[in-house]
């Protein structure tokens, strides 16, 4: 049974995939080959202190996290009771805060623009786009503008439009360009270990971002906290299994072990715990398959999945139907980009050179666009153009518009920023609350009630 991209944004995300994990379980998928394997960590592995060292924040600190009043499962709140089970289960392994929770992104826009709940007043961005990739690209723009934000940092390979906002635009290495350790090793989520040695030097000034973090870290007196090279950091993680395979350092594991896992190994939840004489069970604070969630019980949801008519449909708001007869879905993958990616690069811009709305013939018909012409979406939030593609894919009353465009080989400068608001659909997207996950804040790229037109109608 398999996630999808789609259920797990919007409305009723935790809900879907909440619903989908009861199903795995009920349908006797879990932890059995060929079904869901629930791996845990790397067994061979240290995991703790590197480069996070969460215990040493003060509960109360932890606690401003913005977003942590609203969307608690996605934040400390509901960190703290995930990691106690699974550091339980896993036998003092716990999942680790990186790949977990975050702050809620809207709040820190609106944060930085109000000053509440306390202001934001600096931001060091690295790995994203957001001007492009979160939705309220307007709202984005804005608080990243506004004089209440005194310092923007962003760490890239390429100018980006977020990126000629900044203040300080550090240059960083790619991934062929520095020693990797595979996501699922870092972050604890499979139990085997990959790596691999940097393939090039990075060319100029360009460095591993961890040389960034490190220098920050160094400058406010945490010496005893960072170790001298990334390679030595790798080393750290991977000592267990490298004592055990009498490797000696981390490029001799990545050139020689590269990979390692053990023997996969089904029902777990059968084998009997030696503490306490009674089968493992699962990572949940009762030990069982929580078909009714005693997390989200206890932090304020609706422990069983639910349902809730997302804000802007054509049963949720039938009046803004009439001018907005359409429903927008917007983020569909498409080679050869990922999200905001790769745009820069001439022989995969060859291949995709312009935004594509697919829409279905008997619609085009209906409002007289015909395929490969420039169209123009429209939400109540504001009008994008991309070009559109005719293809019985989709249903006659939806249109699903490509994300992360923007393009590279126009005016940088601020206020163009590469036409990031030409035919970017995070201009038509809303974060407000009632657009996000309860649960989780995740944010409602889709479905939104649009209209389209020929873009020779369109005027700025």
């Amino acid at each position: 049974i398999r996630w999808g991209l789609r259920p797990d944004i919007g409305r009723n995300a935790t809900s879907n995939i909440h619903a989908k994990a009861i199903l795995r379980a009920i349908t006797g998928n879990l932890d059995v080959f060929g079904g869901d394997m629930l791996y845990g960590p790397c067994e061979k592995a240290n995991y703790g202190p590197l480069f996070e060292y969460t215990d040493m924040l003060p509960m109360e600190q932890r606690m401003k996290q913005l977003g942590a009043d609203r969307h608690k499962l996605w934040t400390w709140p509901g960190y703290q009771l995930i990691y106690e089970a699974t550091k339980r289960y896993w036998y003092g392994k716990g999942c680790i805060f990186s790949y977990a929770p975050a702050c809620h992104g809207p709040d820190i826009w609106r944060a930085i623009l109000t000053g509440k709940p306390y202001p934001v007043k600096a931001v060091i961005c690295g790995g994203a786009n957001p001007i492009i990739d979160y939705p309220n690209s307007k709202l984005v723009y804005k608080a990243l503008k506004s004089p209440n934000l005194e310092l923007f940092v962003v760490l890239e390979q390429w100018m980006t439009p977020t990126a000629m906002l900044a203040d300080y635009v550090f240059p960083v290495a790619n991934w062929l360009e520095m020693p990797v350790v595979h996501m699922s090793t870092l972050d604890g989520l499979t139990n085997f270990a990959a790596a691999g040695e940097k393939i090039v030097d990075p060319l100029y000034e360009r460095k591993p971002d961890y040389y960034f973090w490190q220098g920050l870290g160094l400058r406010l007196g945490q010496e005893k906290y960072w170790r001298k090279t990334l390679e030595e950091e790798w080393e750290y993680l991977l000592k267990p299994l490298m004592e055990e395979l009498n490797v000696k350092t981390y490029e001799e594991f990545a050139r020689k072990i590269r990979w390692w896992f053990p023997q996969a190994e089904e029902k777990k939840y059968e084998k009997i715990d030696p503490k306490t004489g009674k089968p493992r069970g699962f990572a949940t604070p009762t030990g069982k398959v929580e078909l009714y969630s005693t997390i989200l019980e206890k932090l304020g949801y609706d422990p069983l999945p639910n349902y809730v008519e997302p804000p802007e449909t054509p049963l949720s708001n039938p009046e803004l139907a009439k001018e907005y007869p359409l429903i927008l879905i917007t983020g569909p993958r498409f080679r050869p980009f990922h999200h905001s990616e790769h745009r820069q690069l001439r022989k995969l811009r060859r291949l995709h050179p312009d935004p594509l709305v697919e829409i279905h013939p008997d619609t085009a018909a209906k409002y007289g666009i015909k395929d490969g012409e420039w169209v123009i979406i429209e939400t109540p939030r504001g009008k994008i153009k991309q070009k559109a593609k005719l293809t019985d894919r989709v249903h006659p009353k939806m249109v699903s518009a490509e994300h992360g465009w923007w393009f590279p080989e126009e005016i940088p400068e601020d206020p163009v920023l590469f036409r990031a608001f030409e035919s970017n659909p995070n201009v038509l997207t809303s974060d407000e609350d009632e657009y996000c996950d309860p649960p989780t804040g995740a944010a409602t790229f889709q479905p939104l009630l649009c209209k389209i037109y020929p873009a020779e109608k369109y005027t700025h």
